[in-house]
């Protein structure tokens, strides 16, 4: 990769510190819609996604434009960001370029056989392979990397998931191949040990570094 390396930014947001006072009015509008715990976390979702959205760009959170592309994939100008929530966990990923975010609080009962379902058959051995203890591990960090990159591409997940597939370095997936498309992936874990993974599409190494 030429010119400067790449940076992306990252923060995590309790989401159960959050409140919705930074929604728009069409937001409020759906989450009317919801059940009443669904809308609540609605807008603690989308409210914090503003207000960080905001200190990046420099712009009050109610004044931020989303725009959602076909297949979900969510766009402001300025710059390119991501998403996740799991739990009581949100996470956002901000760069230069498009980029993609994931994290999995729930751990799979059963991750061999949702490993042959959604996975390559080459990550699905991966998966297989590990101690019976280990194994709902390795799924979740084999997912999470494959969801972020599959953001980075966007269009949604829909007949994606076992189309890529995992690159490794020892125990930690390094990068996703997708379709004859290459992502770098580097993972991560919050502070209760959520697993999580951040994707990028440009070639090359990135630095991934935390906003308080």
């Amino acid at each position: 990769m030429t010119g400067a390396p790449l940076c992306i930014e990252l923060v995590a947001v309790d989401l159960a510190q959050a409140g919705g006072e930074f929604a728009s009015a069409a937001e409020r509008a759906r989450a009317a819609g919801m059940a009443a715990e669904a809308g609540e976390r609605w807008l603690r979702v989308r409210s914090a996604v503003r207000r960080e959205l905001g200190r990046w760009l420099g712009e009050e959170p109610g004044r931020v434009e989303i725009t959602v592309a076909l297949g979900g994939k969510p766009g402001v100008r300025g710059g390119e960001f991501s998403l996740s929530h799991s739990g009581g966990h949100l996470v956002l990923a901000w760069a230069a370029v498009p980029v993609g975010v994931d994290l999995e609080t729930r751990v799979p009962a059963e991750p061999e056989r949702l490993a042959v379902r959604f996975f390559s058959a080459a990550d699905a051995a991966v998966v297989g392979a590990a101690d019976a203890a280990a194994r709902g591990e390795v799924f979740r960090r084999q997912w999470v990397a494959k969801e972020a990159a599959l953001k980075v591409r966007g269009g949604g997940l829909a007949g994606q998931l076992e189309r890529a597939v995992c690159r490794w370095c020892g125990d930690e997936v390094v990068g996703v191949e997708c379709a004859g498309e290459s992502y770098g992936t580097q993972a991560f874990r919050l502070a209760d040990g959520t697993p999580g993974a951040v994707a990028w599409g440009v070639a090359g190494p990135a630095t991934v570094r935390w906003r308080a």
